[in-house]
């Protein structure tokens, strides 16, 4: 069940049982869920792809660049989904 919302340090949290959510922490995951799609997508595409096509063995660097550089914005989201949770738990701990 849902609790009404919190307001802390101006920050509105909302809270579903356990998991508690602000806006900002509901975008980043948002963000981080699409990325995260689009990479898994286009790895899947490529690997498959190299499996059945000959042509795509040959120009696969262009391909592994991509999700190279798909990569780097991917794993900083999710570092900065780590740090966010961390930062709570140690707000939760100081209490």
């Amino acid at each position: 069940m849902a609790k009404p919302p919190e307001e802390t340090n101006g920050r509105t949290k909302y809270t579903f049982r356990f998991v508690e959510l602000s806006w900002p922490g509901f975008v980043l995951g948002v963000v981080t869920f699409a990325l995260g799609g689009v990479w898994l997508f286009l790895a899947y595409q490529i690997i498959t792809g190299a499996i059945n096509d000959a042509g795509v063995r040959d120009e696969i660097e262009g391909l592994l660049t991509a999700l190279a550089v798909l990569t780097i914005p991917f794993m900083s989201l999710i570092t900065e989904m780590m740090r966010r949770y961390q930062r709570e738990l140690k707000d939760d701990n100081e209490k």
